[in-house]
């Protein structure tokens, strides 16, 4: 079992969620954020463990890289790579939903400055 760092459930005509709080399937996008001691393991291992259990979109976050790689699975697979600048589009929602990752990197930042955010390495 695979427990990633942030995923996302969408709605659809058979509900994902049992009545014990389980996802019933793959969730449909999925975020890793890359540190040093996971770092193959979230570039490869599970970038093919997610695609062949029907994970829809991959976010793999590198910290120390400042970039963000985006896998789109699906009948048209398509790579995405942005910066840490970038206001990144979720392709689950057809680009309609973005994501400022501006803002994302000022509350990591703020985290840290309060103790809660990654370690210094580049992990949380």
């Amino acid at each position: 079992m695979l427990v990633p760092d942030v995923f996302v459930v969408c709605e659809s005509d058979e509900p994902k969620l049992s009545d014990e709080g389980y996802i019933d399937g793959a969730p449909d996008l999925v975020i890793e954020v890359l540190s040093p001691s996971t770092r193959k393991k979230d570039m490869f291992i599970k970038l093919e463990k997610y695609r062949n259990a029907g994970v829809r979109e991959y976010w793999i976050v590198d910290l120390q890289k400042e970039k963000v790689i985006v896998y789109l699975f699906g009948e048209e697979p398509d790579i995405g790579l942005y910066g840490f600048d970038s206001r990144i589009p979720v392709g689950i929602y057809g680009g309609d939903c973005q994501i400022d990752f501006t803002e994302v990197v000022r509350n990591l930042k703020m985290a840290e400055r309060l103790g809660r955010g990654t370690k210094g390495d580049g992990s949380f």
